[in-house]
């Protein structure tokens, strides 16, 4: 059975556009046989999930979980109340896109 991780991008501040970007350069890289990858859009407008036919569902922030496809849908890796703290791989990747874009908007 595969992972659900929760991908979580955007913000609040100037620096969204460099979350947007750090994401989808973690999307394409992790496995997707082994995770069922949802990317979360935290924007001042709301929690969001969209989905591949475009339709988006908001996030319940109660227990950070998301409605799709009729079914509710809770996350292995992502949230505070996850069951298992992301793969290390996954940390340093995130953590070495986020530093190389912030070198490149300097």
């Amino acid at each position: 059975m595969r992972k659900k991780i929760a991908l979580v991008t955007g913000g609040y501040s100037g620096e969204a556009q460099i979350s947007y970007k750090s994401a989808t350069t973690i999307y394409n890289n992790l496995d997707k046989a082994q995770y069922d990858v949802y990317k979360i859009d935290i924007a001042p407008e709301g929690w969001t999930y969209e989905d591949e036919d475009g339709k988006k569902s908001v996030v319940d922030r109660n227990d950070f979980s998301i409605n799709t496809g009729g079914q509710k849908v809770r996350f292995d890796a992502g949230d505070h109340h996850a069951r298992e703290e992301f793969p290390r791989p996954l940390q340093h990747l995130q953590q070495r896109e986020n530093q190389r874009l912030r070198e490149q908007h300097r």
